[in-house]
């Protein structure tokens, strides 16, 4: 049984993507360093945010019981990406392609996608998209991969009694798509993962938020904000998400029974 340290020193297990771990940016705190600031004000009480970057893994579920078991946190909380299945990555479809020489060409192109050096250049980028729509991409993960893993994943912490668990489902915040056709595959993809989670939060009594639309659609602050690679977030993205993931939180305790204390005076700075 997880501690309830929550009038002592709330901690949460942040579950987010390489916007949390990796070095995108120098000119701004992180969402996570925001949100736990966020927490304190509105709480009273000292806050840890501990961020940790996932990937739908198979074992994942095991890793995040590790977690917990070291951090013994009050709140976690789970934030999904589209990404993982709508994302078509050119890598990929080569490694299967090519099989026997897939993997080495494959790990080649990944790690030019992850340098600044490259991932910042334009002309990479255009190749990048050059490709993904003539020889296509495959995406890291499928639909049914990643409810499977998320199913586990939920489970496993609700096994913990005592813990605050918010959900952040795929909402879908950039438009990995070239294509009207391209679009409407992955928001088919993005509503299957959507309905099998809120079927399942619901029947298990979990806080569960998401956007019905695309959230690259609407909130252009999240559509916009990003880095040279055009996939990871600027400050003032980070600051926005920050926002968001204190209310989904503040949600997930009031359905827990434990409330924060008051709302935040103002939000966090914009800029």
């Amino acid at each position: 049984m997880v501690a309830n340290l929550y009038f002592a020193a709330m901690r949460v297990l942040l579950l987010g993507n390489s916007n949390d771990s990796g070095e995108w940016f120098d000119e701004g705190p992180k969402r996570h360093e925001l949100v736990q600031s966020l927490l304190a004000e509105a709480s009273g009480e000292p806050v840890e945010v501990i961020p940790k970057t996932i990937r739908p893994n198979e074992g994942l579920e095991r890793v995040i019981e590790g977690w917990i078991e070291r951090y013994q946190p009050d709140v976690v909380y789970l934030t999904m990406a589209a990404y993982w299945f709508c994302y078509l990555s050119v890598p990929l479809r080569v490694k299967r392609l090519l099989r026997r020489f897939g993997p080495s060409v494959a790990n080649a192109g990944a790690r030019l996608a992850e340098s600044p050096r490259w991932a910042y250049n334009p002309l990479f980028r255009a190749t990048r998209g050059a490709l993904q729509r003539s020889i296509g991409g495959d995406s890291p993960f499928t639909t049914t991969e990643v409810v499977d893993r998320m199913t586990a994943v939920i489970t496993t912490v609700m096994r913990h009694e005592g813990i605050a668990l918010a959900i952040q489902g795929a909402d879908g915040r950039t438009n990995y798509a070239h294509s009207r056709r391209g679009e409407q595959r992955n928001e088919r993809r993005r509503q299957a993962v959507h309905r099998a989670m809120r079927e399942l939060c619901a029947s298990r009594h979990v806080s569960y938020q998401n956007s019905v639309t695309p959230v690259w659609a609407s909130d252009q602050t999240l559509r916009k904000n990003r880095v040279g690679d055009g996939l990871h977030a600027n400050a003032r993205w980070h600051a926005h998400s920050a926002e968001l993931i204190f209310e989904t939180i503040a949600a997930a305790l009031e359905s827990a029974g434990r409330p924060l204390r008051g709302p935040v005076s103002g939000g966090v700075p914009q800029n």
